[in-house]
């Protein structure tokens, strides 16, 4: 199974849940592919503060749909 094919499934079986993709390389038009499936895209190396930033822009994302 390939990591589209993962996000793919994901979506399916729980279309609500936020997915974040961390690759080392990506081409440009796999970041389009990526992010079409995916809410959010980080890059390798990953720093710890963006991937905080990031999962908390999710969450907060989440219950904002939850309450509206």
């Amino acid at each position: 199974m390939t990591g589209l094919e993962l996000l793919d499934a994901l979506r399916q079986l729980a279309p609500a849940l936020p997915v974040v993709v961390v690759t080392a390389h990506a081409p440009a038009g796999a970041i389009a592919a990526l992010l079409s499936h995916a809410d959010e895209y980080l890059e390798k190396p990953l720093r710890v503060a963006q991937l905080i930033a990031t999962a908390t822009a999710l969450i907060a994302r989440g219950r904002a749909g939850l309450q509206g």
